[in-house]
């Protein structure tokens, strides 16, 4: 089924970016969390961010990236070389250990991610809705190609 790595990005204006990413080859829910560690930091490197303040509910990496835990898995090290990396190319970087409940956005993320099936194999619309269908709506002019069209 694979993994998934829900991120959650805040910047100083308060507007939120949420991620949900699938990883479609074998990985441990510790690998997920380097992931989404990773994924994140250049997200807000990307965004142009000198400063951040990352926020992880993995006890395993927020230890291992404040020293108080050592890298042992081969893979695990690899992983924690990355970060190392990517957290030297700010100009402040702190990270903090936050609970599950706290992090609650970020996992829903994970989980929708790691249950989409071959998820790049298929094109998804997703569509929310704040009208019941039986409601009266108003009608919108389509100019683009539709599914019907």
């Amino acid at each position: 089924m694979g993994s998934g790595a829900g991120i959650v990005i805040e910047n100083p204006q308060g507007d939120k970016f949420e991620y949900a990413i699938k990883l479609e080859y074998p990985s441990s829910n510790n690998e997920a969390e380097y992931e989404a560690f990773l994924a994140g930091g250049e997200l807000a490197l990307a965004a142009g961010a000198k400063k951040v303040i990352i926020y992880s509910d993995s006890q395993l990496v927020v230890n291992q990236v404040q020293g108080s835990y050592e890298a042992r898995d081969e893979k695990i090290a690899m992983y924690f070389a990355k970060v190392k990396n990517l957290l030297e190319k700010f100009e402040e970087a702190f990270v903090v250990k936050i609970s599950r409940v706290n992090n609650s956005a970020a996992d829903q993320l994970a989980r929708l991610a790691s249950s989409m099936a071959a998820i790049r194999t298929r094109r998804i619309t997703f569509i929310s809705s704040d009208m019941a269908a039986i409601e009266e709506q108003e009608e919108i002019m389509c100019t683009g190609p539709t599914p019907f069209s």
